[in-house]
C-alpha cells in the first residue's frame, strides 16, 4: 500500500479533532496565507465601500465645534428621517471652521496656510460644495479680514453676502410657523438664519442651546436634503 492511500486510511480512522489537528499540523502554512488573504480583501472591501459614501448633504460650522459622537449620531438621524441608508450616504460635515484675521490669514505662512485653509473664507470664496452654515450672527454680519492676496492686499468678507435669503427659499407655511425663530442680519434685514435654540436638536446637542443658527449657502447644492434637514431639525 502506497503513503498516499495509508495517509487516506489513517484519516478517515481519525475523529473530527484528530482532523482537524491534522489538517493544521500539515497545512498551516498555505491556511495562514489563506486567511491572510481574506482578512485584506474584507479591510480593502470596507475601505472601499467606506470612501464610496454619496455625500447627500455639506455642513459647516464657524467658530463652533461639535462633539465627534454627536456628529456621527446627528448624521445617522438624518439619514434615516431622510430615508438614506446610513451604509451607503454620508454628511460631509467641516466641523470648527474659523474666521481668519489678519496676518493668521497669510498663505505663505506655515501656521497661517493651515489657518487659511481650514477658514470659511477660503470655501466660500473658492465656492466650495457647502449648504448649511452654522454659526451666531456676529461672526455671520460682519467684516472679516481674510486670506492675503498675491499681491499683498487684503481681501476683506462678510459671510452673509454668501447666504440665502430665507423667505426666498422656504415655504410660507414654514416661515409663519417659525417666525419667531427666523433671524434678520441688522445690516441689510435679510433673513439669514433660523434660531436653532426651540428646535428638537437643542434638547440633545449642547452646541444647539447656544447662539447658534442655521444658514443656508447661495450655491447650495442639495436643495432638497437641505429642506430635509429643516423638517428634521424642528420635527414636533
Amino acid at each position: 500500500m502506497s503513503d498516499k492511500e495509508t495517509n487516506k486510511k489513517l484519516i478517515r480512522e481519525m475523529t473530527l479533532p484528530e482532523k482537524l489537528k491534522y489538517i493544521w499540523d500539515y497545512h498551516k502554512l498555505p491556511i495562514m496565507g489563506v486567511l491572510c488573504t481574506i482578512a485584506v480583501v474584507i479591510l480593502l472591501s470596507g475601505e472601499f465601500i467606506k470612501q464610496d459614501k454619496k455625500s447627500v448633504l455639506n455642513i459647516a460650522t464657524l467658530n463652533c465645534t461639535f462633539a465627534g459622537h454627536d456628529v456621527q449620531s446627528m448624521q445617522e438621524e438624518y439619514l434615516t428621517a431622510a430615508s438614506y441608508s446610513p451604509k451607503k450616504y454620508c454628511i460631509t460635515f467641516y466641523d470648527n471652521l474659523v474666521a481668519t484675521q489678519g496676518d493668521a490669514a497669510n498663505e505663505e505662512d506655515a501656521v497661517g496656510a493651515y489657518t487659511a485653509y481650514n477658514s470659511l473664507e477660503a470655501m466660500l470664496i473658492k465656492q466650495e460644495p457647502l449648504d448649511i452654515i452654522l454659526s451666531n450672527v456676529e461672526d455671520l454680519t460682519i467684516t472679516h479680514k481674510g486670506i492675503e492676496n498675491k499681491d499683498g492686499s487684503q481681501s476683506e468678507i462678510v459671510f452673509e453676502d454668501y447666504l440665502t435669503d430665507l423667505t426666498d427659499i422656504l415655504s410660507e407655511e414654514f416661515l409663519k410657523k417659525h417666525q419667531e425663530e427666523i433671524v434678520y442680519s441688522p445690516n441689510t434685514g435679510k433673513a439669514i438664519g433660523i434660531d436653532m435654540k426651540e428646535s428638537k436638536l437643542a434638547t440633545k446637542y449642547g452646541t444647539f442651546q447656544m447662539e447658534t443658527i442655521l444658514c443656508i449657502c447661495q450655491y447650495m447644492e442639495h436643495k432638497e436634503n437641505v429642506m430635509a434637514f429643516l423638517e428634521y431639525a424642528f420635527a414636533s
